[in-house]
């Protein structure tokens, strides 16, 4: 059983454990552990059982620890008589922002506040986590996948969030911001995401926004 860990653009990612899990024998594994070309090789027993393969590792992104974990790209089981190469791809690496409005701040004689019509930008900040330099993103606050408001899909990185109100029939108003319960309201907030509950390979991070008419910690 062998194979490799690589990152989307093909580096090597070492010291990473990689487990074969024994699908016969409950909370039974192997593991093997990556060298500096990200190669891996585990020696599995020869009796009649499948095993799948997986990956969970830390690694450090603007001085935080992020914590993934991966299926292998061939994503199916494979009989140890045989054995198998299955290798992984740290790669399409995202992670999404929820932003909270605070409903007080708007002023009675403005329409009524939709998130849909909340413009959203994000600024890279440096390179990604893959090492690229990205690209900014403009749309509209969506309901997300996992509840609330806020951008999905974002790659992987620090960021520089900016936004704007746009109710039909007015001209934009900006927004102010900032990460939720964490200091004062701004123009602009850098971020960066985080494992919620220390769940791997999710990444998050959640915002308050008002209308920036008003004042206020």
């Amino acid at each position: 059983m062998k194979g490799y860990v690589r990152n989307a653009q093909g580096n090597p990612i070492p010291g990473v454990t990689v487990y074969a899990d024994n699908q016969l024998l409950y909370d039974s594994n192997i593991g093997g552990v990556t060298d500096e070309n990200g190669y891996y090789r585990i020696e599995l027993a020869h009796f009649a059982t499948t095993w799948n393969m997986s990956t969970s590792f830390t690694r450090e992104y603007n001085g935080k620890e992020l914590k993934f974990f991966l299926r292998s790209d061939v994503d199916q089981p494979f009989a140890g008589s045989t054995g198998a190469f299955r290798n992984f791809t740290l790669k399409n690496i995202v992670g999404h922002i929820e932003i909270n409005p605070d409903f007080w701040s708007f002023d009675d004689s403005l329409p009524e506040f939709q998130m849909s019509d909340l413009e959203v930008t994000l600024t890279p900040v440096g390179p990604l986590l893959d090492g690229s330099a990205g690209q900014t993103i403009t749309k509209r606050a969506e309901v997300l996948s996992t509840g609330g408001h806020g951008v999905e899909k974002i790659p992987l990185g620090r960021y520089k969030l900016t936004a704007r109100w746009m109710p039909e029939g007015h001209d934009p108003m900006p927004m102010l911001l900032r990460i939720k319960g964490v200091g004062k309201f701004v123009q602009s907030s850098e971020f960066d995401f985080h494992n919620p509950l220390g769940a791997p390979s999710i990444f998050l991070n959640e915002f308050e926004a008002k209308l920036s008419s008003q004042t206020g910690n």
